[in-house]
């Protein structure tokens, strides 16, 4: 299991270009046309040589001058900043600066003004597009190669604020865990049936088949996984993966509800930019980056490829009686899951998002909310994007943040399940399940996992094989097994409400199955409203100002010279 802590979850390599900026260089050969880096406390200001720099990270010895600093440097970090940073060197300068036009990169570049002062977006902009053109691409040894003075000043203040501000509602979340452990446990809670366990495989063969979907129209190409069982019965399944994701990322679940009797698609979308081509460890179309089309794109993927299988359904051939395409269920992780709102009924408030993501300072977003300001460049208002089909949705650690607001999740009148993870370090808890949650129309139930993080649902087997994933820290250890045990049961019992099975399958969407597979190390919830105490608690949380900057545990004697400080204290 990796180690939670505070630093870990944000660092999401785009913005490790700033937050590291004033404490890191990567190698001890290059040549920098910045020699000399003035870092910046407050009002002390202490200025070290690039070779004191180079030494640090060819020793791990920290240069006398950097040492009232050294609260900053964790071990985690420390070993990051010896490690050196490289983006993907095969990510062309033209996606480059497609990322940097968006709305996005825009705000990233904001943020780079603010930890280098006396810099604008537009020198920025041509000192990080001059360092992709150099050999091994955009690294920090080439924006410093790059950089236009002798002298490089940082803003330590205003690392440390990103930090904590990037920081804030991922940490807000992780501190109502104890108020839903405690409050969503019920006491009382009814026995289960002993003869039934909806974890358990059914007793279907399970068949793997692949198709491609081609839409001329829109030039788009779908890649499906179908598992098939002998004699599928009930709603269709179709399973949605995240930005960054693929056709596996449930594939335990797909195969459990197929075992049971239930055809299941799994769809790859197509990649939308050459910023996510990549099978690098890091490319920049994970979490942060989405093209803005795709808020459009992939709910009419779902559209278009139903109206296929519906064509496939009717015609002689082997698809012929494979879907129900009349009563579907949408499960969606993360990006999925907001595909899965949209399609279920939910409507976009563009007027309020946008009003929303101008009035936040661009270091106080969430990482999901980097996502969704690209929302705000869509043209109109509203849109009709959700389709009559689906009777279900199952939402696993969705992105939803101010995208629909109260309003627009009113409109989901089908019934939803939302499974949420309290250490969810890409959407936080707060702001994307727990919140959305109150405001969804029609019956609806909430699973929580209390310290679980955004992939812990996700296939262990694909999380662990994709390099792509590990630039979050994310809990993989054995616990994640009971939570998709509990996955498994609430989701086939959930399904069930479609079929003639409903009402023997009930007891297992109550409070009781989730408080049986509960664990010391991962309590689990599930509830299907939030008691008023815990949404009280919800708004005073939601409420509160940003979390404080990390001030230096050393005192701060006198301000006599701004180039020196204190090495000891």
């Amino acid at each position: 299991m990796y180690p939670l802590n505070l630093m870990n979850p944000i660092w999401k390599k785009p913005l490790q270009l700033f937050m590291l900026l004033g404490i890191w260089l990567s190698s001890a050969n290059a040549a920098f046309a910045a020699e000399q880096i003035n870092i910046r406390y407050g009002f002390l200001e202490q200025s070290v040589a690039v070779r004191e720099l180079e030494r640090f990270i060819s020793t791990g010895e920290i240069p006398i001058e950097l040492r009232p600093y050294e609260f900053m440097l964790t071990p985690e970090l420390r070993q990051s900043l010896r490690q050196g940073l490289q983006l993907n060197p095969d990510i062309s300068p033209q996606a480059l600066e497609q990322m940097w036009q968006s709305p996005m990169g825009k705000r990233l570049l904001k943020v780079l003004s603010k930890v280098i002062p006396n810099t604008n977006s537009q020198e920025l902009l041509t000192t990080i597009s001059r360092a992709s053109e150099l050999p091994q691409g955009l690294n920090l040894i080439n924006f410093f190669r790059a950089f236009p003075t002798a002298t490089l000043t940082i803003d330590a203040g205003s690392i440390l604020a990103v930090k904590s501000q990037l920081e804030s509602y991922y940490l807000k979340s992780k501190t109502l865990s104890p108020a839903l452990e405690r409050d969503l446990f019920v006491s009382n809670s009814p026995p289960l049936p002993a003869n039934l366990d909806p974890a358990a495989p059914g007793n279907e063969k399970v068949r793997v088949k692949n198709l491609t979907l081609k839409d001329r129209w829109r030039n788009r190409s779908l890649a499906l996984k179908i598992y098939t069982p002998a004699q599928p019965q009930g709603p269709l399944m179709v399973m949605l993966h995240g930005l960054g994701g693929n056709q596996n990322a449930l594939a335990y679940l797909a195969r459990h509800l197929a075992s049971h009797g239930f055809t299941v698609v799994t769809l790859h979308h197509p990649d939308q930019t050459a910023l996510e081509r990549s099978s690098d460890e890091f490319t920049l179309g994970g979490e942060l980056y989405l093209p803005t089309q795709e808020f459009l794109e992939r709910p009419r993927d779902i559209t278009f490829m139903l109206d296929q299988l519906n064509h496939l359904n009717r015609q002689p051939g082997p698809w012929q009686g494979q879907f129900n395409t009349q009563q579907v269920t949408v499960i969606g992780q993360s990006l999925g899951g907001t595909t899965a709102l949209t399609l279920a009924g939910a409507e976009f408030d563009l007027e309020r998002l946008r009003t929303t993501c101008r009035a936040i300072d661009p270091i106080g977003q969430s990482l999901s909310d980097w996502a969704l300001c690209n929302a705000t460049v869509l043209p109109g208002r509203h849109y009709r994007l959700s389709d009559p089909r689906v009777s279900q949705a199952i939402l696993i650690n969705p992105v939803v943040g101010k995208l629909f607001g109260e309003q627009g999740l009113a409109q989901v009148k089908v019934p939803t399940l939302m499974i949420s993870s309290t250490a969810d370090s890409i959407s936080p808890a707060i702001l994307n399940h727990l919140e959305p949650f109150t405001w969804l129309g029609g019956t609806k139930y909430l699973v929580t996992a209390i310290g679980a993080t955004h992939l812990s649902a996700n296939d262990l087997d694909n999380v662990i094989g994709n390099k792509r994933f590990r630039v979050v820290s994310e809990r993989l250890g054995e616990e994640n097994k009971t939570l998709q045990q509990l996955v498994r049961g609430v989701s086939l019992a959930f399904v069930q409400q479609l079929t003639p099975e409903a009402q023997r399958y009930q007891p297992f969407l109550t409070s009781s199955y989730a408080q049986a597979l509960s664990l010391p190390t991962l309590p689990l919830r599930l509830t299907t409203k939030l008691p008023e105490t815990l949404v009280q608690r919800l708004d005073q949380v939601l409420q509160t100002s940003q979390i404080p900057a990390v001030q230096p545990p050393y005192p701060i004697s006198s301000p006599l010279s701004r180039r020196s400080v204190p090495t000891t204290h």
